[in-house]
C-alpha cells in the first residue's frame, strides 16, 4: 500500500499515516489507518472509529487497521485528531 501525504501540521497532530487502498464498490476512493491513531485499546478504537463511519480493515496486508472512503482526507484527519481531545 502507498501512504497518503497530508499537511505536515496536520500529519504531525495526528501521529499516524493513512494508506491507500483499493476503491470501492462504487468507485470511491478507500484508506486505511492504524487502530492506534484512536486509542490504545482495540476495542475502544474501534468504537470511536464506528463514531466516524470507519470500518474493520480486513485485508491481510495491514493488520489492525481502520477504512473509510473519503474525498477529503485532511478533513477526516482533523476528525480523528478532535474527537481524540474530546477524550
Amino acid at each position: 500500500m502507498n501512504s497518503c501525504h497530508l499537511d505536515y501540521k496536520v500529519e504531525d497532530e495526528l501521529g499516524y499515516r493513512f494508506y491507500r487502498a483499493n476503491n470501492s464498490s462504487y468507485g470511491n476512493p478507500r484508506y486505511v489507518i492504524h487502530f492506534l491513531a484512536f486509542h490504545s485499546d482495540y476495542d475502544e478504537a474501534l468504537k470511536l472509529a464506528k463514531t466516524l463511519k470507519f470500518k474493520r480493515y480486513t485485508g491481510s496486508d495491514f493488520g489492525g487497521g481502520f477504512v473509510c472512503e473519503s474525498y477529503n482526507l485532511e478533513n477526516t484527519a482533523e476528525r480523528i485528531i478532535k474527537l481524540r481531545g474530546e477524550l
